[in-house]
C-alpha cells in the first residue's frame, strides 16, 4: 500500500511537471506572456495565458484565484484580451509612444464573471509607406520593440513593414550590374525614404549613408521576428518598377520611361519606371523577392504600388485610360509576383482611386483587379473616412480588401475626424461590405494625437458588445484611471462636437501659416476647423477641473490647450489687418504684442510633455549618426521633413505639427519677421509691404533653418502640465479662480460646475485614525465661527467631507476637490498637518455659505514651511483663553507657529519651579508708565502681575498642537533681563547688593545677564532644562537683542572672561554667552533662533536668525549661510500704527512707526538675495509688541487684519495676485469670521475710499 501511494505521487508529479513544461513550450503562450513582461513587468506574474483550439481569432477572460486567465487562439488575441482587459478593467491605455509611462492600479482588479469574444475581422492591418517618414525614420529597436507591443495589443495582424528595404535594393541592382555608389546616390535622405520606395522621388537628401542601411537591415530582422511571434503576417515590399537613374543608363534597350514629376521636385529628383511588360521586369522581381526572402523571411503578401501620384504609359495618356491597357499592367505585375512567389497575394494601396478619381472610373477599376486571379490581390480602401472607394467600385468586384481609416496626414497635431461618421461607416461595411471584406485597418501618414481613434477602428474588428456611448466613457475612465463624470463629459463633447469633420490634408493653424494679412497662403495649411474657440474651451475646462497624474491626462490638458491657444490667434491677425489698412501703429504693436504672448504661452504649455517635443525629434535622428558631420546630416533630414520639405516649395509646411521648440523658433520667428516689416512699412521706417518679395525672404529663413548650425532655443520642459495650463486658462478666461475667496490665496484654484448642497446632517469621515484626530478640533473651530459643523460619518460612502493622506504631496500641502456630479469633496494632503490646511479652506468656504460648496479643485501649498506670529504677554499679560483664542485666529490664516515671548524687563511670565522668585517676585511691578514714552507724564502707581504656570503652559503648548501649530518659547538673554535680575540679583554684574526691580517703563533697560558668572550659565541652564519639559519645539527663542554692553564694559568679571577666552570685545562676548547657550540646547536635541544681533560677534552656523531691523540682517544671515525668519519691523511689527495720519483717523496709542495693511502685503522676501542665498530663508513672521496694548481688545486692533497680509505672503508669495484682490477676498472670507466673534479689527483698508 506505502509502495502504491509513493508511485501514485510520483505518476501526479510527472503529470504536473509535463504539463508545465507544455505551458511553457507553447510557443504562443511564451510569446503572450514575454509581452505582458515587457509591458506591466510589476503585474505580469499575476496574469496566465491559455492557449485555445479554436481557428477563429478570439479571446477568454476570467479571474481564477490571484490570478487573472487570458485565453487566446494564438498569441495575438492573447495580447489583445489582455489589452481589453487593461482598458476595461484596470482603466489604462497603453500609448503608442514608448517614452509614455504606462499607469497601472496597485492591485489588478479582478474580473466578475468569464468573457468571450470572437474577431469579426479576419486581419487587422496598420501603417502606411508615410508613417515610415513622418513619425518613424528614427526609430530604434527600444521604439519598435514597444510599438510591436502595442500593435499586438490592438490586434494588429498586418502590419506593413518597410524598414531596411534598401539593403535588398542593393543586393538587387549589385546583381544588375550597378555600383554601390551608384545605388545609394538614388536614395534619399531617411525620412523621404518612403516617397522614394514609392516612385516619387529620387536622391534628395542622399546619398543615403551605408551605415544607415546597414542598422536598418539589422533592425528589420528584429522587427519581423518579434511581429511573427506575435503572430502577425508583415507586409513586405515587391518591385514596383522603379529604377535607379544608372540601371536607365545601363539598359538602355529596356523599356524604361521616366515619371512624371511629383510636387514641384525639380528634374534632378525625378524617378524612372520600367514598363512591366518588358522582361526585365519579371527578372527583378524574381531576384528582389530571392533577396528579400534570403534577408527577412516571407508572409507570401507584398506592398507593390505603381500609381501613386503619378504615370508614366504613354498608352493611358489622357483623359480616357483603357481598360484593356490598364488590365494588361496588373496581369503582367501579378505574373511576375507568381513567378518569383507561387504563394504570393499582392496588396496594394487604394490611394490612387480616390487621389484620382477622374482616371479611375469603376469600369478601369474592374479591369485592372479583375485581370489578377480571385484572391491574388487584395485592396486597401485607404481613406475611407473621406470617400468608401468599395461602395462606388461594387466592393472591389469580389477581390478581397480593407476598410481603412486614414485619420492623419503629414503627422499634423490637430483635432480631425469625424467620430460618429466612422461608426457609422465600420457599421456599413459590415452590413454591406460583402463576403470579400478581410479586415479593418488604419492607414495614418504619421501619428499624430488622435490614438484613441485608431483603438476604436481596432476594437471594432471585434464583437466586443460596446456601445460607442459606452466606449467613450471608458476611454475617459483610461485615460484618467478612474471614473470621472467630468472627464467623461470632455470625451462626449470631443465626439459629438469636436471630431466632426473627417480630416484633410494641410490643417493648418493661422499661427503656423506663411504670415500674410488675409487667408492661409496655400493648401498645405488650411485653418479651418469645424468648431469655435469656446467649444474647445468647455472641454479643456472640463478636464482641468480634477487633476490626475496619468500620463494621458497630461497628455490631454497639453492638446487640448494647445488647440485652445490656436483658436486664439485668428482673432487677433485679423486685428492686426484691419489695423495696418488702418494705418493704426500702436494697434499694429499691440496686437503684436498680444500675438507673441500667445505663442509664449503655448510654447510653455506645450513643453510640458514630451509628446509636443521637437527637441526629442532632433536628438533621435542625431543618434543615428557617429560623427558630428553624420549627426548634422541627420539633423538637417529632421528638419527640413517637418518645414520647407523639398522641391520648390510646394510641401512646406504639409508636415506641420504644433510642438515645443518649433512653435518658438519656427512659427514665431516667421510671424516676427511679418510683423517687423509691417511696422516699418507704417512707422515709415521701412518700405511699403511686399508680400512677394516677403515671401522670398520667408523661403529663404525656411532653408536656412534646415541647417543644424541654425541655432534653436529650447524651453525648459520641467514644469507641471495642470498649472501651467490651469494658469494659461485663467488668463485666457476659460477657468474662474477669482470667485472663490481664501485666504491666503492658494496655489491654483479652478471653478468647476455646479454645486454641493450641504445639509444639516452633512458629514466627514477620516480615512486614517490620524486624520480623525483632526476632527474633533475642526467641529469646535467651526462651532466658535460659526461656519459648517460636520457629522461624523461611520464608512466613506456616507460622508459629503472625506479625508485622505497623499504621500505623493509635501508635508503641508492639500488637495482639495469639490465633486458636485458625486456630491463629495475630497481632501488629500500630504500629513496630517496638510489635511488640516484644506480644513481650513473648508471652513473659510461654509462660513461664506453653509449650504453649499461650489464645484472646484484647489492644488495648494505654502511658499514658506515656517509661517510666524508673535505675542508679547511680558509688557501686557494676557489670560490662557485670550492666548487661546490667539491661537485659534493663527489657524485660521494657516499660521503654524506662535513665537510666545515669555521673559522681559517688565515682566517674567512663565513658571520655573526651580526659581520661584521668578514668579514671586519677576511676574509683579509696582506700577507702569502713562502715556508714551518720550512724553514721560508719569506713573499709574498701580501693581501689575500675571504669569502662566506649567500646566497652563503645556496646555496652551497642546491646544496649539491639536490645531498644528508648533509654540516657540522665547527666554530672553543676556538683555531684556531685569525682571530675572530683580528676582536674584546675583545673576547682575552689579551684584547681590545692588537692588533691582522690575522695571516699569517701556524702552531699553541697560541691566544684563552677567556674562563673567559661571552662575549666570547654571541659571540659564536650569531655566531651560524646565523650557525643555514643557515645549517640544525643535526650536527655543534665546532673544539675543538690544543687549547695551555698558554693565559688561564695567564689569571685572565680565572683562575677565573676555580676557580668559581671548576674546576682542563684548561684542564677541555677548557671541560667546549665545553659543553656549546654543551648544547647551544642543545637547537636547534643540536649536536656538535668535534676533539679527546675535549676529555681532559672529554666529555658528547652526543659529537660525529673525531679522527684525530691517531685512539686512537677514540678508547678511543669507550670504553667510545661516537660516533666516524674516520679520522685517517696517513691514511686520503690528504694534505700529496703521494709517499715515493716525490722529485723523482715530487710531489707538501705538508705539510709533507706520505699517498699513497694503505695505504689509507688498513685502518681498527675497529682495536683494541670490537664487542660492534665497534657500536660506526659511519663513516670515509679524511681532505683536505691548507695551501699548493693555488688552486683548486692542491686541485683535492692531494684528487683524494685517495678519491676513502675513498669512498671504507667507503661504501664496509668487501666487499673489493683486492686492486690491486680497482685499476683496478678506472682505469675503475673513471679515465674517471676525465678525462673529465681535472681533475688533481695523477696518481702515475697508472704507469707501480705503485709509491708508
Amino acid at each position: 500500500m506505502k509502495n502504491h501511494n509513493i508511485k501514485h505521487f510520483f505518476t501526479l508529479m510527472t503529470i504536473l511537471a509535463l504539463s508545465v513544461c507544455a505551458c511553457n513550450s507553447d510557443p504562443e503562450v511564451k510569446a503572450a506572456k514575454d509581452l505582458a513582461q515587457r509591458v506591466i513587468p510589476k503585474h505580469s506574474s499575476h496574469i496566465k495565458f491559455v492557449h485555445l483550439e479554436d481557428s477563429t481569432d478570439c479571446f477568454t477572460l476570467e479571474s481564477k484565484g490571484d490570478k487573472i486567465v487570458i485565453g487566446g487562439n494564438n498569441a495575438n488575441s492573447m495580447a489583445f484580451g489582455l489589452n481589453y482587459y487593461l482598458k476595461n478593467y484596470c482603466l489604462t491605455t497603453v500609448s503608442w509612444n514608448v517614452a509614455d509611462p504606462l499607469y497601472m492600479p496597485e492591485k489588478l482588479p479582478s474580473v466578475p464573471a468569464k468573457i468571450s469574444h470572437e474577431a469579426k475581422a479576419k486581419d487587422r492591418f496598420f501603417l502606411n509607406y508615410c508613417t515610415y517618414g513622418y513619425t518613424m525614420p528614427w526609430w530604434g529597436w527600444k521604439e519598435w520593440s514597444w510599438m510591436i507591443d502595442w500593435m499586438a495589443l490592438n490586434g494588429v495582424t498586418q502590419p506593413l513593414n518597410i524598414t531596411g528595404e534598401e539593403a535588398v535594393m542593393m543586393k538587387v541592382w549589385e546583381h544588375f550590374g550597378l555600383e554601390q555608389d551608384e545605388i545609394r546616390e538614388s536614395f534619399t535622405g531617411p525620412p523621404f525614404l518612403p516617397w522614394n520606395r514609392m516612385m516619387d522621388i529620387d536622391r534628395w537628401k542622399g546619398p543615403l549613408p551605408q551605415k544607415f542601411i546597414d542598422r536598418q537591415k539589422d533592425l528589420q530582422i528584429r522587427i519581423l521576428q518579434r511581429e511573427r511571434e506575435l503572430d502577425m503576417k508583415p507586409v513586405l515590399p515587391a518591385f514596383n518598377g522603379k529604377v535607379p537613374a544608372a540601371f536607365a543608363k545601363r539598359y538602355p534597350k529596356a523599356h524604361i520611361k521616366e515619371v512624371t514629376k511629383w510636387d514641384g521636385f525639380e528634374d534632378e529628383y525625378g524617378c524612372w519606371f520600367l514598363d512591366p511588360g518588358d522582361p526585365l521586369f519579371a527578372e527583378i522581381q524574381k531576384v528582389w523577392i530571392e533577396e528579400q526572402t534570403k534577408m527577412y523571411g516571407t508572409s507570401h503578401v507584398y506592398g507593390l504600388d505603381i500609381f501613386n501620384e503619378v504615370d508614366f504609359f504613354e498608352d493611358i495618356e489622357g483623359d480616357d485610360w483603357d481598360p484593356e491597357v490598364l488590365a494588361r499592367i496588373s496581369h503582367h505585375v501579378y505574373e511576375t509576383l507568381e513567378a518569383a512567389d507561387p504563394q504570393a497575394v499582392w496588396l496594394q494601396v487604394g490611394w490612387m482611386l480616390y487621389f484620382d478619381q477622374k482616371h479611375w472610373k469603376p469600369e478601369n477599376v474592374k479591369a485592372y483587379l479583375k485581370a489578377v486571379p480571385d484572391g491574388k490581390v487584395a485592396m486597401l480602401d485607404y481613406f475611407c473616412d473621406e470617400a468608401e472607394i468599395y461602395k462606388i467600385n461594387q466592393n472591389f468586384y469580389g477581390q478581397p480588401y480593407y476598410f481603412c481609416f486614414l485619420g492623419n496626414f503629414g503627422g499634423n497635431t490637430n483635432l480631425s475626424g469625424d467620430f460618429h461618421e466612422l461608426s457609422r461607416r465600420i457599421s456599413d461595411v459590415y452590413q454591406y461590405g460583402g463576403d470579400n471584406l478581410m479586415g479593418l485597418g488604419g492607414t495614418l501618414e504619421g501619428f499624430g494625437v488622435s490614438q484613441w481613434l485608431y483603438e476604436y477602428v481596432l476594437d471594432r474588428a471585434w464583437d466586443l458588445e460596446q456601445s460607442d456611448e459606452q466606449w467613450l466613457k471608458t476611454l475617459a475612465n483610461r485615460h484618467v484611471g478612474k471614473e470621472d463624470p467630468s472627464i467623461q463629459n470632455a470625451f462626449k463633447l470631443l465626439a459629438d462636437e469636436i471630431y466632426v469633420k473627417t480630416t484633410y490634408s494641410g490643417i493648418c493653424p493661422i499661427a503656423c501659416i506663411h504670415p500674410c494679412l488675409e487667408g492661409h497662403w496655400r493648401w498645405t495649411t488650411l485653418p479651418e476647423v469645424p468648431y469655435t474657440f469656446e467649444q474647445i474651451a468647455k472641454v479643456w475646462a472640463l478636464l482641468l477641473e480634477s487633476p490626475y497624474d496619468t500620463d494621458w491626462y497630461k497628455f490631454d490638458v497639453v492638446n487640448i490647450g494647445s488647440e485652445v491657444i490656436k483658436l486664439a490667434f485668428p482673432s487677433e491677425r485679423d486685428a492686426f489687418t484691419q489695423c495696418y489698412y488702418k494705418r493704426d501703429l500702436e494697434g499694429l504693436k499691440r496686437h503684436a504684442d498680444n500675438m507673441r504672448h500667445l505663442y509664449d504661452l503655448w510654447e510653455e504649455l506645450l513643453s510640458c510633455h514630451s509628446a509636443f517635443s521637437l527637441k526629442n525629434w532632433i536628438d533621435q535622428s542625431r543618434n543615428w549618426g557617429d560623427t558630428p558631420q553624420e549627426k548634422d546630416y541627420y539633423e538637417n533630414c529632421a528638419r527640413v521633413i517637418l518645414t520647407s520639405w523639398g522641391g520648390t516649395g510646394q510641401l512646406t509646411d504639409y508636415a506641420n505639427r504644433q510642438w515645443s521648440g518649433l512653435v518658438h523658433n519656427y512659427y514665431r520667428a516667421r510671424w516676427e519677421m511679418f510683423w517687423k516689416e509691417i511696422i516699418a512699412d507704417v512707422e515709415g521706417t521701412g518700405p511699403k509691404f511686399d508680400q512677394k518679395a516677403f515671401e522670398k525672404r520667408v523661403r529663404e529663413f525656411e532653408l536656412a533653418f534646415g541647417e543644424p548650425s541654425h541655432k534653436l532655443k529650447w524651453t525648459e520642459s520641467d514644469k507641471d502640465a495642470y498649472n501651467t495650463a490651469c494658469k494659461i486658462a485663467c488668463e485666457l478666461g476659460i477657468i474662474d479662480r477669482s470667485s472663490i475667496s481664501i485666504v491666503p490665496e492658494p496655489s491654483i484654484v479652478v471653478k468647476t460646475h455646479g454645486n454641493i448642497p450641504l445639509s444639516a446632517d452633512a458629514a466627514i469621515f477620516a480615512s486614517t485614525p490620524e486624520l480623525k484626530e483632526l476632527i474633533g478640533t475642526f467641529n469646535e473651530l467651526n462651532d466658535k465661527y460659526g461656519a459648517k459643523v460636520w457629522k461624523s460619518a461611520s464608512n466613506e460612502k456616507k460622508a459629503q467631507l472625506v479625508l485622505y493622506l497623499d504621500s505623493t504631496l509635501e508635508k503641508e500641502a492639500y488637495t482639495l476637490d469639490s465633486k458636485p456630479f458625486e456630491g463629495k469633496i475630497e481632501i488629500r494632503g500630504g500629513s496630517k498637518h496638510g489635511v488640516w490646511n484644506g480644513l481650513m479652506t473648508i471652513l473659510q468656504l461654509t462660513k461664506q455659505n453653509p449650504n453649499q460648496i461650489h464645484g472646484m479643485h484647489i492644488e495648494d501649498s505654502p511658499a514658506f514651511g515656517y509661517r510666524g506670529a508673535h505675542f508679547d504677554v511680558c509688557r501686557h499679560f494676557f489670560s490662557v483663553d485670550e492666548v487661546k483664542d490667539y491661537i485659534d485666529i493663527l489657524a485660521l490664516h494657516k499660521i503654524n507657529t506662535f513665537h510666545w515671548h515669555l521673559t522681559e524687563d517688565q515682566g517674567w511670565r512663565i513658571e520655573i519651579k526651580k526659581y520661584p522668585k521668578l514668579i514671586e517676585v519677576g511676574s509683579k511691578r509696582k506700577e507702569t508708565l502713562i502715556g508714551p514714552l518720550y512724553a514721560m507724564i508719569g506713573y499709574d502707581g498701580i501693581p501689575y502681575e500675571g504669569h502662566y504656570t506649567q500646566e497652563q503652559a503645556r496646555e496652551v503648548v497642546e491646544y496649539a498642537a491639536n490645531r498644528q501649530i508648533t509654540v516657540i518659547p522665547e527666554i530672553e538673554m543676556p538683555g531684556h533681563a531685569q525682571a530675572a535680575l530683580a528676582s536674584y540679583h546675583e545673576l547682575g554684574c552689579l551684584g547681590a547688593e545692588h537692588d533691582y526691580e522690575v522695571w516699569t517703563r517701556w524702552g531699553v533697560s541697560p541691566e544684563l545677564f552677567c556674562a563673567g558668572k559661571e552662575e549666570t550659565f547654571k541659571f540659564l541652564e536650569d531655566v531651560l532644562d524646565e523650557i525643555c519639559e514643557i515645549f517640544p519645539s525643535e526650536y527655543i527663542h534665546i532673544g539675543g537683542d538690544e543687549a547695551r554692553k555698558t554693565r559688561w564694559e564695567a564689569c571685572p568679571a565680565c572683562q575677565k572672561r573676555i580676557k580668559d577666552e581671548g576674546l576682542k570685545d563684548e561684542k564677541e562676548l555677548q557671541s560667546y554667552f549665545i553659543r553656549r547657550i546654543e551648544d547647551y540646547l544642543n545637547t537636547k536635541g534643540r536649536k536656538i533662533i535668535g534676533w539679527d544681533e546675535i549676529l555681532e560677534g559672529g554666529v555658528t552656523k547652526t543659529a537660525t536668525v529673525m531679522s527684525w531691523r530691517g531685512t539686512k540682517g537677514g540678508i547678511e544671515a543669507a550670504k553667510l549661510g545661516n537660516d533666516v525668519i524674516m520679520t522685517p519691523s517696517t513691514y511686520y511689527y503690528l504694534d505700529h500704527f496703521q494709517t499715515a495720519d493716525p490722529q485723523k483717523n482715530d487710531e489707538p496709542l501705538a508705539i510709533g512707526g507706520y505699517t498699513s495693511l497694503k505695505k504689509s502685503y507688498s513685502f518681498d522676501p527675497f529682495d536683494q538675495l541670490t537664487p542660492d542665498e534665497e534657500k536660506y530663508i526659511k519663513g516670515i513672521q509679524c511681532n505683536l509688541w505691548t507695551e501699548y496694548i493693555p488688552d486683548y481688545k486692542q491686541a485683535l486692533h492692531m494684528l487683524l487684519p494685517r495678519l491676513a497680509a502675513l498669512s498671504e505672503v507667507a503661504w501664496s508669495d509668487e501666487h499673489r495676485t493683486s492686492y486690491e484682490d486680497f482685499v476683496k477676498r478678506i472682505e469675503d472670507s475673513l471679515i465674517p469670521l471676525y465678525k462673529s466673534r465681535n472681533y475688533n479689527y481695523a477696518d481702515y483698508a475697508f472704507q469707501n475710499p480705503p485709509i491708508e
